[in-house]
């Protein structure tokens, strides 16, 4: 999960590329307003995640609410641990 207070969700873009989560953005400021302290930054943002475990890319999901953005990366079949038995004589 990403916090991202203030910032609507067409204004990110997540991809997955050559084994990285990529989240970018913009934090645009409010035209108009002027305060005395801010704790929020504004501008361009970039994040990227390397991912060491194969992904399921077509089941890859993103959800946006309340200003914190959700990911789930599901671990390919080939990724999943397999259990082998072993007949015994």
């Amino acid at each position: 999960s990403v916090s991202l207070p203030g910032i609507a969700k067409e204004e990110v873009d997540l991809r997955f590329e050559d084994q990285q989560l990529i989240l970018e953005g913009e934090r645009k400021k409010e035209d108009g307003l002027h305060y005395l302290q801010q704790e929020r930054r504004y501008g361009k943002f970039r994040r990227a995640f390397k991912i060491k475990t194969d992904i399921d890319l077509e089941n890859i999901k993103a959800t946006f609410q309340h200003g914190i953005l959700t990911i789930t990366l599901p671990k390919a079949e080939s990724a999943k641990p397999k259990t082998i038995n072993i007949n015994v004589k």
